[in-house]
This record gives structure tokens, C-alpha cells and sequence, in this order.
């Protein structure tokens, strides 16, 4: 199905303006603005491995040697 310029515009219309203006540009991070953000180097603090205890479990953050971060249960 092709649409025409006129069929176009009227299916953006019909989109509606909050779409239209909370839709993230591509190629961009999404942000929200109640979410806190932490860098990896402070909660590491020089180290490569960290515990992190949530609830009953115990999960691990590892900065392997190319400079990713893995966290396993």
C-alpha cells in the first residue's frame, strides 16, 4: 500500500502531538527524569569486582579486562 502526501499528512495527524513530541530522536538515549544514575568506576572504586547483595541473593558486577561490565547470580 503506498500512501500519497496528502494521506501522509493526515496519518501523522492522526498520530497526534504527545507522539509526536515524546518520541525519542533516533540515536539518542532515552532518559527519564526520576532515574538516578550511578558511574561504574564509584561503585568499583579501583576494584573489578563488586557484590552486590539484593533481597535474598547475592549478584556479582566483574569488569573483565576489555572494559565491560558482567553481572551474574
Amino acid at each position: 500500500m503506498t500512501l500519497n502526501a496528502s494521506e501522509t499528512d493526515r496519518a501523522k495527524a492522526s498520530v497526534g502531538a504527545d507522539a509526536a513530541c515524546t518520541a525519542p530522536a533516533r540515536g539518542l538515549p532515552v532518559s527519564k527524569p526520576d532515574m538516578s544514575s550511578v558511574n561504574s568506576s564509584d561503585l568499583l572504586r579501583g576494584r573489578h569486582e563488586l557484590l552486590i547483595h539484593h533481597g535474598e541473593e547475592v549478584y556479582r558486577l566483574r569488569l573483565t579486562g576489555r572494559g565491560k561490565l558482567i553481572l551474574t547470580k
